[in-house]
């Protein structure tokens, strides 16, 4: 089983923020929580731009509409406009 944290990249990020002037680098539990929480949302973040990389890279569909289907929108984007308008109330536009 391939384990998805590299344990030793935890504890060289643990002991470098330990080293740094982090105001809660006090003590090395918390520099350790933090490491762990950065692993965690590195591996999150990877996984999200995985996904968002294969969404992308998906095949496209271009559905073409004959020429009576564009009539027919265009005549009930037509109707639904006029039921708009015929009512004689403001409308906003």
């Amino acid at each position: 089983m391939k384990t998805k944290y590299n344990k030793s990249e935890i504890m060289k990020k643990a002991w470098a923020i330990h080293r740094s002037k982090w105001q809660y680098a006090s003590n090395f539990s918390m520099c350790l929580k933090r490491a762990w929480d950065i692993a965690k949302e590195s591996i999150e973040y990877e996984a999200k731009q995985a996904a968002a990389k294969e969404w992308e890279n998906r095949p496209k569909v271009k559905v073409e509409l004959t020429k009576e289907q564009k009539e027919a929108c265009y005549q009930a984007k037509l109707a639904f406009m006029a039921s708009l308008y015929s009512t004689g109330v403001y409308s906003g536009d």
